[in-house]
């Protein structure tokens, strides 16, 4: 919302060159819009809209009205002066003070005080019948509460109601304050974040627009709006150009796969190498033996004595085919992303070319956002795969998410995430249960061990019972696989 520094002038000009023009006019309705807006609809198109921002209190007419806001004061405003009609308008003195008088001895009192603003209802007496105030005492208090009599301030010599601007100009050039008063152009200006409007122009860079007080303020409001799009624009603009950049900075780590293949080469030089030695492994932590891959390689392979020298062995290539399935996921993940960066350019394009107008920021509405149940991965061959966070996801994702031919997984006779694999009725590869259960045994309190066994079977046999604790389900026709818990 503009800043603008609206003056005793400022008012007089609107008074005496407008708003008279258009008195008498009927009040077809009058309510409170957002940002203290109020907004008094005329007939024959006649809308005045008094803007009762705290910092920047101004009044001007307008082709165009704002929403009605939800406010308890918009039945006040209803009751008291809808149907009314507005016979005349006057200024207190020179204050900023206007006084819109209706055919039913109630009157409206308003104070454009810079920092504060005040709404009165009021009768002939100006015994204050209703208002919407921002005006208080030094304790903090509302200056005038209902039923009080309004005071009006003393009148000052004309020179003292005058702007900081207006006061210099008038001494500079040695006229009378009162010829301000009669001159109709208007000028304005961008100071310091704020517009001022004013009746000379005594420099080249001021805006300028030849026109009434509400030329000016809709002039106003209309740039400040552009600004404001520019500057989302450009917004937008760097958000999609950073998303962009990380994108290819993923792509590029991701093809870079040597580190990869190096790591499925050894698992399977390990497995291959035990599985010619499966005699010569039980109860051993290690072992020293020659590659069959390479016979001048000695490979020192570790082993873990609490398990068989053929699941060790199987360890070795289940840990190769897992870099694989990784491999394969980052090949679904890569074609991803290419597919969101030429997305994001041909936005961006877009955007720059003029063809989207982005919405400013402040008028944009707020999209509810959808409640993230567990956490999401993608399997090897790309399924969808949920593992909740607690024992509230946990029964949400294994009673209300899985269809009867998903996988459920869970670590056995441990605590921990119920993991669904969405097989979309899809037959289901190896590398995808090995890599589901990975990710049961590391959201589980096995999570620290080499090798943990996995509990998993179709979600049709997965039962919960009336009044079991939540998370808490029992599985038939289960099979179980031992797997390496999966880095978070």
């Amino acid at each position: 919302m503009p800043t603008i520094k609206f003056s005793s002038i400022n008012l007089y000009h609107f008074i005496n060159y407008e708003l008279k023009s258009v008195i008498p006019f009927y009040i077809n309705n009058i309510y409170l819009s957002n940002h203290n807006r109020f907004n008094i609809i005329g007939e024959k198109g006649i809308n005045l809209i008094i803007d009762g921002h705290r910092a920047s209190s101004y009044i001007y007419l307008s082709e165009t009205t704002y929403a009605k806001s939800k406010h308890g004061f918009n039945s006040v405003l209803t009751s008291l002066l809808k149907g009314k009609k507005i016979i005349s308008a006057e200024q207190h003195a020179m204050d900023r003070i206007l006084i819109l008088n209706t055919n039913g001895d109630i009157r409206i009192i308003i104070q454009f005080i810079p920092g504060r603003f005040n709404f009165m209802i009021a009768d002939k007496e100006n015994i204050i019948m209703n208002q919407y105030s921002y005006i208080k005492d030094k304790s903090g208090n509302i200056l005038y509460n209902i039923g009080d009599k309004f005071i009006f301030p003393e009148k000052k010599e004309l020179k003292k109601y005058l702007s900081s601007e207006e006061k210099v100009f008038v001494e500079k050039n040695n006229i009378q304050a009162k010829e301000l008063l009669e001159e109709k152009v208007k000028y304005i200006y961008s100071k310091a974040n704020s517009y001022r409007i004013l009746s000379f122009n005594e420099d080249d860079d001021y805006l300028y627009t030849k026109g009434s007080i509400s030329e000016c303020i809709k002039y106003i409001v209309i740039k400040d709006s552009e600004n404001i799009l520019e500057k989302d624009t450009e917004s937008e603009l760097n958000k999609l150009d950073k998303e962009i950049k990380g994108l290819e900075q993923k792509i590029h780590q991701m093809r870079n796969n040597e580190k990869l293949l190096k790591q499925i080469d050894d698992f399977s030089e390990m497995g291959e190498t035990l599985k010619m030695h499966i005699n010569e492994l039980k109860g051993k932590e290690n072992i020293l033996l020659e590659s069959v891959f390479d016979k001048e390689k000695m490979l020192n392979i570790p082993l873990n004595p609490a398990l068989s020298p053929s699941e060790n062995m199987k360890h070795y290539f289940n840990e190769a085919n897992r870099k694989k399935g990784q491999m394969n996921a980052n090949g679904i993940r890569l074609r991803a992303f290419l597919e969101r960066i030429e997305f994001l350019k041909i936005q961006y394009n877009k955007i720059r070319n003029g063809e989207i107008l982005i919405e400013p920021e402040g008028k944009r509405k707020k999209k509810k956002q959808e409640k993230r149940i567990g956490r999401e991965f993608i399997s090897p061959s790309g399924f969808k795969i949920i593992a909740g966070r607690n024992a509230k996801e946990n029964d949400f994702i294994t009673t209300k998410i899985a269809s009867k031919n998903d996988l459920f997984f869970h670590a056995r006779e441990k605590h921990g995430s119920h993991v669904i694999l969405i097989t979309e009725g899809k037959n289901i590869d190896k590398n995808d249960i090995i890599y589901a259960g990975s990710i049961a045994a590391c959201y589980s309190d096995g999570k620290h061990s080499n090798l943990v066994a996995v509990q998993y079977t179709e979600a049709r046999y997965v039962v919960k019972r009336k009044k079991s604790p939540p998370g808490t389900v029992y599985m038939m026709r289960e099979k179980v696989i031992m797997v390496k818990p999966a880095k978070p």
